[in-house]
């Protein structure tokens, strides 16, 4: 029974569609931007106690197209079963064709939990006709269909069974009783319920009706979050499953914030680069964020630079550290954080220093040289600048703690402008593990000791990041990433490089695929992250053009082909065949009966449903399996006497009594 529970079978149904469903769809289309009808403006006015998501973008419909362009459904079909190719590119065919131009939606709930969304969709001139006829109440089905999916989507309108309504602004539609639908000049606008509907068509009419967003940056492409944390908080608490422990965490959260948390996020491209813009107000809404305006930026964030080396990424961020704050915040923490600094001070490490190490800069740096069992590797550290000498107090205390020592045996390091250095025992971990202070940085890090006191290497946009004073800073250099990955990989004394010298003993195909890989350019060069001031950030990708056999995806997508194929050869191997599962599930029922005298072969038609298929005859009560592939076939034709199988031209056909010569379903008796 157990082993029969054990076969796998494959249902995937990728296109099942019903108005719900399309419905649904319609609601959630991917984001795009403003039009001359300035989507937004249908977007109503929300209180401050909601909670709620808009976002606008442009030019769906280039989007679309770029997504579903015919190179890139070349590259899924190629990853999916042939029987799936013809409704992927079906898919693919409707979704590339559809017309809206620009987006904007609202989508969240009000203070007492009631949930609400509105969506505005801005159309091509030559669309204006179908509109009107939606405005006026005289559209049909495949007039909203074709204006939200294009004339691809023609098939699909016997799904959609629009219903007419009459509303206090004039018609609007209802599909399946979910999604309310009307239309303004050039716009479509949809909403989650009548009542969003008419808040939607009022704020295009009053400007006083309209959401009003506290916006920081000029991109039309946006994310707008904003977060009243008593509702959230109150809906949260009030779901299932939430017991005492966690709501009073949860409401430890509204110690953190005195007015509703705001963050957008912005997106513009230009030829060689794509930025993403962030702000919160954390000056507004977060009670403890006032100490932070006496923080003045440093260069680079304060950075910190060590190790020999080329530097693949690095992200560096001020910080500042109140235990008072801590306390009166989160007052659960209160009594771990108690009982961690009567420890400390048993070690001479008192509160005070503890605030001191965590008010200043946090790094972490990769890329300096380190090795692995002597072998060489890229290294990693992370380090804390501190102030008042709190580094070199705490790092002393730890030095001098002989159960630290008993459990981490260290042993001293002389480099130049350290003031102090010490590296763990090589026994212990087989990486040259580092532990130091200069002047006010604590410092613990994978990374080669003989270079330690060198300059690492960089790029100049990492020079130039270093230069500017911020409050925070990152990057990760791609390019040089990649390069460092290529020569590791073709160094036969690296980790790396000895794991690709036993690739042609394990799988012959590997090597040739990981060499077609590497050989691949990536299209982003560098990422850069900035933050001028404590509520602002930018995070900009440096993009090159790659020719389209050099890039990297597609040679992915190749691998992944390759190796499904793979995958897919080992798994017909291994798959039972259908008279072994016919036989296995046939015993287990009879031995049940057998066991059971009042027991009858129908009782187990539900429990082996999903194994095999049941049909009853007048002959009696047949079990079948489909049949893949001329060798399966030929199994059966030659055992078809022995175990008086029948077949049938497919599962949904009885069998036809003849013993089994080929057909596409096989089928065995149960005795009784």
């Amino acid at each position: 029974m157990q082993k029969i529970r054990k076969i796998l079978f494959r249902r995937k149904i990728l296109f099942k569609w019903s108005g719900v469903v399309l419905a649904a769809a319609f609601v959630f289309l991917p984001a795009s931007g403003a039009w001359a009808a300035k989507v937004e403006d249908a977007l109503s006015v929300r209180p401050d106690g909601a909670i709620y998501l808009s976002m606008r973008m442009d030019d769906l419909g280039g989007a679309l197209k770029n997504i579903f362009s015919p190179e890139n459904v070349e590259m899924v079909t190629s990853l999916s079963r042939p029987q799936d190719a013809g409704s992927i590119q079906l898919f693919a065919s409707v979704f590339a064709q559809i017309p809206v131009k620009s987006l904007a939606l609202a989508v969240g709930t009000t203070a007492d939990g009631a949930p609400f969304l509105q969506l505005a969709l801005s159309m091509p001139p030559a669309l204006r006709s179908k509109l009107d006829l939606v405005s006026a109440g005289e559209a049909k089905a495949a007039d909203i269909v074709t204006l939200l999916l294009g004339e691809g989507g023609l098939l699909l309108a016997a799904a959609v069974n629009p219903v007419l309504q009459k509303g206090e602004a004039g018609p609007y539609y209802t599909i399946e009783g979910k999604v309310a639908l009307s239309a303004r000049d050039d716009l479509l606008l949809m909403a989650l319920s009548p009542q969003d509907l008419q808040d939607s068509l009022s704020a295009l009419g009053d400007a006083k009706k309209r959401l009003a967003l506290k916006r920081r940056f000029d991109s039309p492409n946006y994310y707008f979050l904003h977060a009243d944390m008593p509702t959230a908080v109150a809906l949260a608490a009030s779901g299932q499953g939430a017991g005492e422990t966690e709501i009073q965490n949860m409401k430890a959260i509204l110690n953190v914030f005195k007015a509703p948390l705001e963050m957008e996020t912005a997106f513009d491209s230009a030829p060689g680069r794509f930025l993403i813009s962030c702000a919160i107000n954390i000056f507004e809404s977060m009670r403890q964020a006032a100490r932070f305006k006496d923080l003045p930026p440093r260069p680079g964030a304060d950075l910190f630079l060590a190790g020999e080396g080329k530097l693949l990424f690095g992200v560096s961020g001020l910080t500042t550290f109140s235990a008072a704050d801590l306390k009166a915040t989160y007052p659960s923490l209160t009594k771990g954080w108690e009982s961690f600094i009567k420890e400390a001070s048993k070690r001479g490490i008192a509160e005070k220093d503890i605030e001191n190490l965590l008010t200043g800069s946090l790094s972490l740096v990769g890329g300096s040289n380190a090795s692995i069992l002597g072998r060489p590797a890229p290294g990693m550290y992370v380090a804390l600048r501190g102030r008042e000498g709190a580094a070199s107090l705490i790092l002393n205390a730890v030095l001098a703690d002989p159960e630290f020592l008993n459990a981490v045996p260290v042993s001293p390091v002389k480099s130049a402008g350290w003031d102090t250095l010490v590296m763990v025992d090589p026994a212990l971990i087989p990486v040259p593990l580092l532990l130091g202070v200069r002047e006010e940085t604590l410092f613990l890090g994978m990374i080669d000791p003989k270079g330690l006191d060198k300059k690492p290497e960089f790029s100049p946009k990492v020079a130039a990041l270093l230069k500017e004073k911020l409050f925070a800073a990152g990057f990760f250099d791609t390019a040089a990433a990649w390069d460092r990955l290529r020569r590791e990989l073709a160094d036969p004394d690296s980790e790396l490089g000895e794991l690709v010298a036993l690739l042609p003993g394990v799988a012959p195909d590997a090597a040739k695929i990981l060499d077609d890989i590497m050989t691949a350019d990536l299209g982003v060069s560098f990422i850069g992250l900035r933050s001028p001031s404590m509520d602002t950030s930018f995070v900009e990708f440096s993009l090159v053009d790659v020719p389209r056999e050099k890039r990297l995806l597609p040679r992915l997508l190749k691998a992944a082909q390759a190796l499904k194929l793979d995958a897919d050869a080992v798994e017909d191997e291994d798959e039972e065949s259908p008279l072994a599962l016919l036989l296995a599930v046939r015993g287990a029922i009879e031995e049940e009966i057998a066991g059971d005298p009042d027991a009858t072969p129908d009782d187990w038609a539900e429990e082996f449903s999903d194994v095999v298929t049941f049909v009853r005859t007048d002959a009696g009560l047949y079990i079948g399996a489909q049949v893949a592939g001329d060798d399966q076939k030929l199994e059966l034709i030659e055992n078809a006497e022995k175990f008086e199988l029948t077949g049938s031209a497919g599962l949904g056909i009885a069998p036809d009594g003849n013993l089994y010569d080929g057909q596409e379903a096989v089928w065995i008796k149960i005795r009784k």
